[in-house]
């Protein structure tokens, strides 16, 4: 599992039980603009960026 994965799961956990630290994890994710080599790594990475994107959103939705 890679370290955005693993940040992913982390603020997947902290979403009803404190917010504003998975809105940060959220954010974090998002701001990673690492290249790698790999194009199966660098794909992993833009998936899980998606996914947080879209948790963010609705992290955004549930709290108004």
């Amino acid at each position: 599992m890679s370290t955005t994965a693993k940040t992913l799961a982390e603020a997947d956990s902290l979403v009803s039980s404190n917010p504003k630290r998975a809105e940060t994890l959220y954010k974090e994710i998002l701001a990673d603009t690492t290249k790698f080599p790999d194009a199966q790594q660098q794909a992993f990475r833009l998936r899980d960026q998606e996914a947080a994107l879209v948790n963010l959103g609705q992290l955004y939705r549930d709290q108004k």
